[in-house]
């Protein structure tokens, strides 16, 4: 038969020139984003390609980095091919095939090792490299020499830890700074994004993007390839999107949980069987498979023997398991092929108020397999062939985890305003949605503010006033400076120069009806406004992802708080001089999805709680997606 190949060639190459503006390569890459110049600048180097877009946010494989890094560092100079190919994964004649031999002749990168710290042979090209096993790859490559004084500043990075000696030396070297929220992410994916900013600092130590220098392009309008159509049926088309842990309301329909990438190592092979487990715990999938209330079906995506689209769509068992079979999954020797899972959420009508909170992480079970849960057949030789031996799997991250809610806030920033003056003045706009699903009620929300005064004319903002349409609603808050705890309202203190984070804490439950949006406003009067002035002013999204627990309290006099269970031992939040501290935990949205059998807003009286009051839905903003928001810039 035609058997037409499927695969994805993701070609990169990087560049640093610190001297001139760029014009903009990638209609995906904007002048205002961040990376904007560390990409720029990896195409200048001719370390990535030119292409219509360069997906920042992908996560990368193993051998598109090792392409990267091995450019950058020069790696190829003095590169030999062997006789022989050194891993059984990395065949001669695959695109990267000569990038993975010369990184393993440097030294640089070796092959997998098995639980016994054996060997394996294998490298995995088309695995997702995480951003621990990146920072090793790149201190090697460069041959950076290790420094390990200061210590870790990251808790998710000790001594011990096999990565602990890379991660401390390009941190000490200025490579990398590590998230907002002082952490690494060791396990976390790194992306196309933030791999150029590593290769540009290791390349260039005192590289500094261009930022405002940038020259305002226009970016040609790009015809798009034509597909031609097969005469019959749908090829199938890989999905790259990049799967990311998120918040989903109930009742989302096609939800895109995980993919993986299958390759044969002999023989094309078509896989018969295989399992899909709801395993939320631990690095392994299927040792732990829970039931979920949460999902509808399950739909699996693949490709046939003829390259066309196949789908099946079946329910999870109540053992949090589904096994597919009679399957025409058609995997090429030595080229990836995709496999993809979705899923129809329930709404919480069908399953009651226990959904709101509950965790799903779906994906293929990935131990002990056996011909029962996984089994694949050669093209040719119709022999029996196993998970893992001569059919790999090219996925190192687990799927990501989905927290399910019964409705999700929904932020964005309206740009309507742009002159900044002496008076008053809206220094945010923006509105908050609750979709169909239902209501919500918001507790805390916090708004960065930097202010640039230019000419040091004590340029200054206070009496902050929020309205909620346009109607004050300001004896229904507090607003705090959290960097000096002041209250910032009317005749309190003052947000002068530099970076602050203004808490505006609801005294009662601030509600938004299922499918309705609310729009605030946040104003302040600004004194000493001069030339060149001007204040950016955005939502604040570092969020914590550690449940509710554990936070003391004390009995200064506060009209915002919230307990966790009614209990006044665990306060989310409690006097306006504790905001600083607690902002350092990262709890910048606190809001409910009002799904509690007893939901209730806290009852306060003379500034204190009355203990038992409230209930025990709160969460905080963690999951909510409103990195994508545009920044508020007012200038004079």
């Amino acid at each position: 038969m035609n058997k037409i190949k499927i695969f994805i060639i993701i070609v990169l190459s990087l560049s640093v020139i610190p001297s001139f503006a760029f014009a903009q390569t990638f209609r995906d890459v904007n002048p205002d984003d961040w990376f904007y110049d560390y990409v720029e600048q990896v195409v200048d180097d001719g370390i990535v390609d030119k292409a219509v877009n360069f997906r920042p946010n992908d996560a990368l494989k193993r051998a598109e980095f090792i392409k990267m890094i091995m450019i950058a560092s020069d790696g190829m100079k003095d590169y030999e091919a062997p006789v022989i190919p050194t891993f059984d994964d990395a065949p001669a004649g695959a695109w990267y095939y000569d990038y993975i031999e010369a990184a393993i002749q440097m030294g640089i990168i070796d092959s997998y090792t098995n639980a016994n710290g054996f060997l394996t042979g294998y490298v995995g090209p088309g695995d997702t490299l995480n951003r621990a096993a990146a920072t090793k790859i790149l201190i090697n490559a460069f041959s950076i020499q290790s420094n390990l004084k200061p210590a870790s500043k990251f808790p998710d990075v000790k001594e011990g830890d096999w990565f602990y000696d890379y991660v401390v030396t390009a941190y000490n070297t200025k490579i990398l700074n590590g998230y907002a929220d002082g952490t690494f992410g060791p396990n976390k994916a790194i992306n196309r994004a933030e791999a150029t900013k590593l290769i540009m600092k290791a390349m260039y130590p005192d590289y500094k993007p261009i930022g405002d220098q940038m020259e305002e392009q226009i970016v040609e309008p790009v015809e798009e390839p034509v597909v031609e159509e097969p005469e019959t049926g749908i090829p199938a088309v890989p999905n790259d999107l990049t799967i990311e842990e998120s918040n989903l309301p109930a009742e989302t329909g096609q939800v895109y949980l995980a993919r993986y990438d299958f390759s044969a190592l002999y023989e094309d092979v078509i896989v018969d069987t295989l399992t899909l487990v709801n395993d939320i715990t631990g690095d392994y999938l299927g040792d732990n498979a829970v039931s979920t209330t949460a999902v509808k079906e399950i739909t699996v995506k693949y490709p046939d023997e003829n390259g066309f689209l196949q789908t099946k769509t079946a329910p999870l068992g109540p053992d949090g398991k589904l096994r597919l079979s009679n399957l025409s999954f058609y995997v090429l020797k030595n080229e990836n092929t995709f496999f993809e899972i979705y899923a129809d959420l329930n709404s919480v009508k069908e399953i009651g108020e226990s959904l709101s909170g509950e965790v799903i992480r779906i994906g293929l079970q990935n131990i002990n397999n056996n011909e029962q849960s996984f089994k694949a057949i050669g093209a040719t030789s119709s022999e029996t062939l196993v998970l893992g031996s001569r059919v790999n799997i090219s996925n190192s991250n687990l799927p990501q985890s989905f927290t399910i809610r019964k409705t999700l806030p929904v932020f964005d920033v309206i740009n309507d305003e742009k002159s900044l003056t002496s008076g008053d003045n809206n220094i945010i706009k923006f509105t908050i949605t609750a979709n169909e699903s239902g209501p919500l009620t918001m507790a805390r929300i916090v708004i960065n503010m930097y202010v640039n005064d230019s000419s040091g004319g004590n340029l200054e903002f206070s009496d902050f006033k929020l309205f909620r349409g346009n109607s004050l609603i300001t004896d229904k808050v507090n607003i705090y400076d959290a960097t000096g705890g002041a209250d910032i309202k009317s005749g309190g203190g003052n947000i002068m120069s530099g970076t602050s984070n203004i808490i505006i804490s609801f005294n009662e439950a601030e509600n938004i009806s299922a499918g309705k949006t609310e729009t605030y406003r946040l104003q302040a009067t600004a004194m000493n406004v001069e030339n060149n002035d001007y204040i950016i002013t955005k939502i604040n999204s570092d969020d914590e992802d550690t449940p509710l627990s554990g936070l003391t309290t004390n009995t200064n006099e506060n009209t915002g708080r919230i307990y966790k269970n009614g209990d006044a031992t665990e306060g989310i939040f409690t006097n306006s001089t504790d905001f600083s501290q607690v902002l350092g935990a990262n709890r910048s949205i606190i809001w409910s999805d009002k799904s509690s059998d007893y939901y209730a807003y806290p009852e306060v009286s003379n500034g204190s709680v009355t203990d038992g009051s409230g209930s025990y839905d709160w969460t905080n903003g963690y999951l909510i997606d409103i990195y994508g928001l545009p920044d508020s810039m007012l200038s004079n």
